[in-house]
């Protein structure tokens, strides 16, 4: 419809006020129409939206159930990390243990040795003395 024309032809104002109702009528059945047409289009895009937005949240749980798991792991990790730190010193300290320990063992082992000698002597003394006894 024209209804610029319809304007322009009559200078009438219930007439203009008429052609005015119609034309908003017009308008608003343009536009329900145009609402029922994409109304489903609408409700599809709604429900996408909010299977979107339960995705991202049950995302964003999962994210935050790893993130927890990793911190965690983190956490083990330096335990971990702390406890063979403390286990490498403790085993330097018992390998210094027992190197001094060796030493000891030869040092005694050498004395024993000595002492050894020291009474093999003596015997061989104490024999030689008797046996110049005897010859007396």
């Amino acid at each position: 419809m024209d209804y610029d024309n319809d304007l322009n032809n009559n200078s009438n104002n219930s007439e203009k006020e008429k052609i005015f109702e119609k034309r908003y009528i017009d308008i608003k059945n343009e536009f329900k129409s145009f609402q029922y047409l994409f109304e489903p289009y609408q409700l599809e895009i709604e429900k996408k939206i909010q299977r979107f937005e339960n995705q991202l949240s049950g995302n964003k749980e999962i994210i935050n159930e790893l993130n927890r798991n990793i911190q965690q792991e983190k956490s083990e990790k330096q335990h971990l990390i702390n406890q063979f730190k403390e286990i490498h010193s403790m085993v330097l300290l018992m390998k210094n243990k027992l190197d001094a320990s060796e030493k000891e063992i030869k040092l005694l082992n050498l004395k024993n040795e000595e002492l050894t000698l020291d009474l093999q002597l003596l015997r061989q003394q104490q024999q030689q003395q008797q046996q110049q006894q005897q010859k007396e």
